[in-house]
């Protein structure tokens, strides 16, 4: 299955936002989940829980990505929370040392309760 990914505001807060990853992610269909990142990021959604429970599969590409990501969110003083995605996926995350270098949940709940504080626009 391609992969799809959608965008929706974290429930009360102003300042992050859910995008939710699910199906098989490539180079050919990455720069989706590049994009609503950036365009959640832009609009000063400094925050973003990344949902990746429902991503079937995942290489080197989407890792980059997730890395980069990552890295914009840390510019623009906001962050990034994963929610894990199915333990075989996850241990991609594990043999390549990912998994330490982001907040990772086991549900959206626990991601969006682990954020840490927005910053406001006015702040930046």
């Amino acid at each position: 299955m391609p992969g799809l990914v959608t965008a929706i505001p974290a429930p009360g807060h102003t300042d992050a936002t859910i995008v939710r990853v699910s199906g098989e992610f490539d180079l050919a269909n990455i720069s989706q989940l590049q994009d609503a990142a950036s365009i959640a990021l832009r609009q000063r959604n400094t925050r973003l829980v990344l949902d990746l429970r429902a991503t079937t599969f995942l290489d080197s590409t989407m890792l980059n990505a997730l890395l980069e990501i990552r890295q914009h969110a840390e510019r623009t003083g906001g962050a990034v929370v994963i929610v894990r995605p199915q333990p075989r996926a996850w241990r991609i995350f594990e043999l390549a040392g990912i998994d330490r270098l982001f907040q990772s949940a086991a549900t959206i709940d626990e991601a969006v309760a682990g954020l840490p504080p927005g910053t406001q626009a006015a702040d930046r």
